[in-house]
């Protein structure tokens, strides 16, 4: 394409404004890139991305583009390097993770967490963690008991000395009555996980206390002993279920480190990998009374042994929380025994009336 033109954009020349402009014939990299020759009576030059650059006639090459190609590329390979790093930062992260995803990014959370109401919150008598000074962890099994696993569990945790917490199922406590007592009898503690294994939050009131006072008559029946922790199935719970369960008596307990072994056909050595890499000081290991999980309890004590941790029940772990969390769990305990003081006192009273 040739035509002729006078540029009053382009400032005056020695020799005057008219021009010669032609399309340049030469590939051209990028669409957003128009190249441009313009013949002065001084010269020829390239209108190149709305500069004039001289064209060097005398070989005729045109401006170079590698200026441009030098930094964009650096930027595309720092941009894609970022985004990997970014993803692995995150799988590692997910790996490693000792508090939820929810409360990762809650600064609620964080406040709570520096002022120490994080590990034990005291308006719903809900622990969460152990105390993050001391290399201790308590080891709970939800779920049992399971005639194909919980002996097996027990072995394993008397052989290495070592207690846990069970956070039991009250209709299996009573079609496993042997369990409950062997259990307890080898120094472990137990506590409650509802009667029939149903969502807290999702019955009707009338369920829900069922579910959270069956299981203490049940083991009452066994052992002759009432119960004092309780952990919701799924951990689900709202307002009602921790109204329900502070009114009971019970002091809710959480985890930390979950293991993953609720699917019954997860691998012992995934099992183990999992809760060793995110047991912390203070943490509440979270197992399943299953046969995988039986499998992989002895290589999780002894690798977490071997850096240094000790091995506690959650009645343990209360005992050595910092002042203020304790302090706060004595009391909601201490308000619990006045509690059962004051009923047997009604209930005697009571008897010998109608007597």
């Amino acid at each position: 394409m040739v035509f002729e033109t006078t540029a009053s954009a382009i400032p005056p020349l020695r020799h005057g404004n008219r021009i010669i402009i032609r399309q340049s014939a030469l590939p051209v990299k990028s669409l957003s890139t128009a190249m441009w020759r313009l013949e002065f009576d001084a010269g020829d030059f390239w209108l190149y991305n709305n500069r004039m650059v001289p064209s060097f006639a005398d070989n005729k090459r045109t401006p170079s583009r590698k200026p441009h190609a030098f930094w964009r590329r650096p930027r595309k390979a720092l941009l894609i390097t970022a985004l990997l790093f970014s993803i692995g930062a995150v799988y590692w992260y997910n790996e490693h993770r000792t508090i939820p995803w929810s409360s990762v990014f809650s600064p609620s959370y964080w406040l709570s967490r520096y002022q120490g109401d994080d590990m034990f919150e005291a308006e719903n008598a809900l622990l969460w963690h152990g105390n993050r000074q001391i290399p201790e962890v308590a080891i709970t099994f939800d779920d049992g008991p399971h005639i194909d696993s919980r002996a097996g569990i027990l072995d394993t945790l008397k052989a290495l000395g070592v207690h846990a917490t069970f956070f039991d199922v009250g209709m299996r406590m009573e079609q496993n009555p042997g369990l409950v007592l062997r259990t307890l009898a080898e120094g472990n503690e137990e506590a409650n996980h509802s009667f029939t294994h149903r969502r807290l939050d999702e019955v009707t009131p009338q369920d829900r206390h069922r579910e959270i006072n069956d299981p203490d008559i049940a083991f009452f029946r066994i052992t002759g002993r009432h119960l004092a922790l309780l952990r919701p199935p799924g951990m689900r719970y709202n307002t009602a279920v921790l109204r329900d369960t502070h009114e009971a008596g019970y002091i809710v307990v959480g985890y930390n480190a979950a293991s993953g072994d609720f699917d019954k056909q997860e691998a012992p050595e995934y099992i183990a990998k999992r809760t060793i890499e995110r047991t912390e000081n203070g943490a509440i290991i979270l197992l399943h009374d299953y046969s995988g999980t039986a499998a992989a309890l002895r290589a999780i004590i002894t690798t977490l042994r071997s850096r240094g941790f000790r091995f506690v029940t959650i009645s343990q772990m209360i005992e050595h929380l910092p002042a203020r969390p304790r302090e706060a769990a004595h009391a909601f305990q201490r308000i619990q025994e006045l509690h059962a003081e004051n009923s047997i006192s009604i209930k005697t009273r009571t008897t010998g009336t109608s007597r």
